[in-house]
């Protein structure tokens, strides 16, 4: 951003802000092909729940969290006791994505098998090899589905 700021300085304002607002888009923008992918991810991983496929789903894991959970019978075992949603879901629907400079952040909308209605966020980043991979999961209770 330095490098940026210089030539910020010497722009009249109006150019400053608009050179300053391409700048900080062009940092993290993403393309379709990647919000397709991160969202491909997703569903592979959940697909590999669904199935008890422990291997397959530790595999769309980030490298930090592989490191985390060693293998993929810990990581399963945390999955089943604290993710019932993702784990089991009834239903899900993607509901939104946004950007950061760290990756892509995906919702969804997930109903559990007791009708439960849930939000979960995914963090994913785009690793070296071009791949995505899941970093995180947050799940919100938000009611009962209907």
């Amino acid at each position: 951003m330095r490098a940026h700021a210089s030539i910020l300085r010497v722009l009249p304002a109006p150019l400053a802000f608009a050179s300053a607002m391409f700048f900080s888009v062009a940092a993290f923008a993403f393309s379709e092909s990647d919000r397709a992918e991160s969202r491909a991810v997703i569903e592979r991983q959940i697909d590999a729940f669904r199935r008890d496929d422990g291997a397959a789903a530790f595999a769309f894991a980030s490298p930090e969290l592989q490191t985390l959970f060693q293998n993929p019978e810990r990581f399963m075992s945390m999955v089943r006791n604290g993710y019932q949603p993702v784990y089991r879901p009834k239903a899900y629907s993607f509901s939104g994505v946004t950007e950061s400079e760290a990756g892509l952040a995906e919702t969804l909308a997930i109903e559990d098998a007791e009708g439960q209605a849930w939000t979960a966020v995914y963090t994913l980043e785009k690793q070296p090899d071009g791949s995505w991979k899941i970093t995180s999961c947050h799940l919100v209770k938000t009611g009962v589905s209907t």
